[in-house]
């Protein structure tokens, strides 16, 4: 380039490699420190132009490392694993979330909206993608469109199978779950407070339930499923949560409740 300025050339010699072919992934952690060392405050429109060009240019090997940008083959076969992630990572959480998650997650490749936030040691994280032209999208979004369709068959296989099989599917593990439970309330409780207890902590530890708080559970049972009164209802509340499972375990109920859920 001619007709560059001192401080321009200073800057261009430190962003290009001195030392030929490179690891991409490597250099592009060096160029990004260069950023935050040198250019965080640069206005000159030349030095910023060129530094997000080579960044762009570095940043294909990055994304590849990105689950929301792998190819879309590679995407359905690695699906299960980051489900498996998911819902291990964030308590209560089921299919449905982590698949409504990806097709944002889609979407925002498709409007150019996505970000994606990569933190050197010692550095504060930063969206790496607000350097790249919009053009850098263009060949992730015919997949993305791909991926989304393929979401929302999975999505939509599971409503199918929640409305057929299990009708609270955020709580029961199965409809076989739910059946058991509907057959123990309708038959073994007659301490409210405790038999409700045992029931729910059971289930949980049994992992034949999702976890959620005791006061959702209460609201559910008087709510969604009209087991209990308004008046054992608010005496629920007044305990604040239900006792422990050691607590309300008798010989009576864990054998009411294994020949409901055993047999």
């Amino acid at each position: 380039m001619e007709n560059l300025t001192d401080h321009q050339q200073k800057i261009l010699n430190q962003l290009f490699s001195k030392y030929g072919k490179t690891d991409p992934l490597e250099d592009f952690k060096r160029i990004l420190k260069i950023y935050f060392d040198i250019l965080i405050k640069e206005d000159d429109k030349l030095i910023m132009s060129i530094f997000c060009k080579i960044i762009e240019n570095k940043l294909y090997f990055v994304v590849q490392k990105d689950f929301r940008f792998y190819s879309f083959e590679y995407y359905k076969e690695k699906y299960k694993e980051q489900l498996q992630d998911f819902l291990e990572d964030i308590p209560d959480s089921i299919e449905s979330d982590f698949i409504e998650k990806c097709i944002k997650d889609q979407k925002s490749i498709l409007n150019n909206t996505i970000k994606l936030y990569y933190q050197l040691k010692d550095y504060s994280p930063i969206d790496v993608l607000k350097f790249v032209s919009e053009d850098f999208f263009d060949e992730y979004k015919s997949t993305a469109k791909r991926k989304i369709e393929f979401l929302q068959n999975n999505l939509h296989s599971i409503s199918i199978s929640n409305i057929d099989l299990n009708p609270y599917p955020n709580l029961f593990v199965s409809r076989e779950v739910y059946n058991g439970f509907m057959i123990y309330v309708s038959n073994y409780i007659v301490e409210p407070y405790i038999d409700y207890s045992y029931l729910k902590k059971r289930l949980e530890n049994d992992g034949l339930t999702h976890r959620i708080t005791d006061k959702k559970f209460m609201l559910f049972i008087y709510e969604e499923l009209n087991l209990i009164s308004e008046k054992m209802y608010f005496h629920f509340l007044d305990k604040d949560k239900f006792r422990s499972l050691r607590k309300s375990n008798s010989t009576h109920r864990e054998n009411k409740f294994n020949l409901v859920f055993d047999s």
